[in-house]
């Protein structure tokens, strides 16, 4: 009875599970009917979570870069519950786990210490909040061994040392700016980028050039500047264990990112993820009517529906608009992508056979 109410207690309070002192059952059963989360509850008695030798994986990327379907795919595998944006402080049980209250906070050296407390206190499983809600998983297991992390909200200059806590590799999912810029309709880290902590790791001309963008610029560039200033950081800390790969490389030529995945993140079952890739991922509500579209039609194989996921983004812009916007890459020191290309630099992808798409 004792271990069921201190797993209660924590659950509804969004925290690890700690041992209860002094506590009686009047008493909890008020607090209790006073903070009643459900969603928490049934997430803690949904799981049992032991780690593994196995390593965790940290899927670092951009809002609407197809982190879903890739954090998706590496669920599928044995073994794996997911953390979906377990760093997103719009949503309450975030910041209630954390006990972070900002996004400058996060940033912050004493955003840090929190978010290796809360790490730790998933990787271990006693903390369960950050769960998704079984009925809604694709892959959900009772029993689980390894987590697949989806970050895309904060810790960019703190990954190596988490990753490092937390026995995970590192996964940098790229996209083009230009199209996860277009599919956002806000950007709740721009200020935090340039007046936090994370301000310091750019440069003088840099910051000024963000303080036009965020004075005079267009929705377009206000997007690709927080694209700049999230990959900045997320790239400089690149380790060699680090995978990079892409999002255009997925749907065009999937077959060696997931080869190249199955080898570093120790993923055992390479057929399983090859049978997925064409299934849309949970959030594709998020996506428009024509996106979704495409989303089914890729289903055919055909290259020509697999490249217009890719281009689709080119009929909203003109070249001026793709100019002005992309110009902020090399002034942030970003090769990845460039005007008049659709596709990533060369380094990027992986094995040799990138299409002539441009």
């Amino acid at each position: 009875m004792g271990a069921t109410v201190t797993r209660l207690r924590a659950s509804l309070l969004g925290q690890p599970f700690a041992p209860l002192r002094g506590d009686n059952f009047e008493a909890l059963a008020t607090r209790a009917l006073r903070r009643l989360r459900v969603t928490d509850l049934v997430k803690s008695v949904a799981n049992r979570h032991q780690p593994g030798p196995r390593p965790n994986v940290f899927l670092v990327t951009s809002p609407r870069s197809g982190s879903t379907w890739l954090m998706e795919l590496i669920w599928s595998q044995p073994g794996f519950k997911c953390c979906d944006e377990p760093l997103n402080l719009r949503h309450p049980t975030v910041k209630r786990a954390t006990g972070i209250a900002s996004w400058r906070e996060m940033d912050s050296a004493a955003g840090a210490t929190k978010l290796e407390r809360y790490f730790r206190d998933i990787c271990s499983g006693r903390l369960h909040s950050a769960d998704s809600l079984p009925f809604r998983g694709k892959y959900h297991r009772f029993r689980t061994d390894r987590i697949v992390f989806k970050l895309l909200h904060g810790a960019e200059g703190l990954i190596g040392e988490l990753a490092a806590k937390c026995n995970a590799r590192v996964v940098i999912l790229l996209r083009h700016p230009i199209a996860v810029s277009l599919s956002r309709e806000s950007f709740p880290r721009l200020s935090a980028f340039r007046n936090g902590d994370a301000a310091a790791g750019f440069s003088a001309g840099q910051l000024r050039l963000a303080d036009r963008v965020i004075a005079s610029g267009s929705h377009l560039e206000k997007g690709v500047l927080t694209w700049c200033f999230q990959n900045s950081i997320s790239l400089r800390g690149l380790q060699p264990d680090w995978t990079v790969v892409s999002y255009e490389q997925l749907v065009l030529d999937p077959e060696p990112v997931v080869a190249h995945l199955a080898e570093r993140l120790e993923l055992i079952d390479q057929a399983l993820i090859l049978s997925r890739l064409t299934e849309a991922a949970g959030n594709q509500g998020k996506s428009d009517a024509s996106t979704r579209q495409l989303l089914a039609e890729q289903a055919s194989g055909r290259l020509d529906k697999r490249r217009a996921l890719v281009e689709k983004w080119r009929s909203q812009v003109t070249s001026a608009q793709e100019a002005a916007a992309m110009a902020l890459l090399p002034a942030f020191g970003l090769d990845a992508y460039r005007a008049g290309r659709l596709l990533p630099d060369r380094r990027y992808w992986i094995g040799d056979n990138q299409p002539a798409l441009d």
